[in-house]
């Protein structure tokens, strides 16, 4: 008994279907094997009262020497930036001095060196990051000790960053 043309075109398009989904699937099993690398910074700045915490922290990465990407990459390749949201009440930490804690999420950076910057009301600091699979993913901008890099918090355990 022969086909018909309905017939014939329907499992010619479930066959392309499968065939698109199959190349689909491969193309984004390709994305995920490369590494998304993302820094958390965290800003600790000082401020004479409770209500100077309520700014938002001012962060700027720049790339200094990065790896060259193909062109449809998703890592971050050009200087920006942002601002960090403030984590938690600022805490007293002597008379008229007020520690207040900014935390930010990089977008996926490209691999190689990148200088973070982070702003405060009296000038900035900055740090020279090596950015790379398996390295630490996390920083500390501190206002008057500069950079501090974190080491990620092992799996069964909490966060090495100070709590706040």
């Amino acid at each position: 008994m022969a086909d018909s043309g309905l017939e014939r075109a329907a499992r010619l398009s479930a066959v392309s279907a499968a065939l698109v989904t199959s190349g689909l699937a491969a193309g984004c099993d390709r994305k995920l094997e490369e590494p998304v690398l993302r820094y958390e910074v965290r800003m600790e700045a000082d401020a004479k009262s409770a209500d100077a915490c309520d700014e938002k922290g001012a962060i700027r990465f720049e790339p200094v020497k990065i790896a060259p990407q193909a062109r449809d990459n998703l890592y971050q390749m050009t200087a920006f930036s942002n601002l960090a949201d403030m984590v938690g009440k600022p805490m007293l930490d002597g008379p008229d001095n007020y520690e207040c804690w900014y935390t930010y999420q990089s977008p996926a950076l490209s691999p190689g060196k990148w200088l973070v910057t982070g702003e405060f009301s009296n000038g900035s600091q900055s740090c020279l990051l090596e950015v790379a699979p398996g390295l630490p993913a996390r920083i500390r901008i501190d206002q008057e000790d500069g950079c501090v890099e974190v080491d990620q918090p092992a799996p069964a355990s909490g966060p090495a960053m100070p709590s706040l």
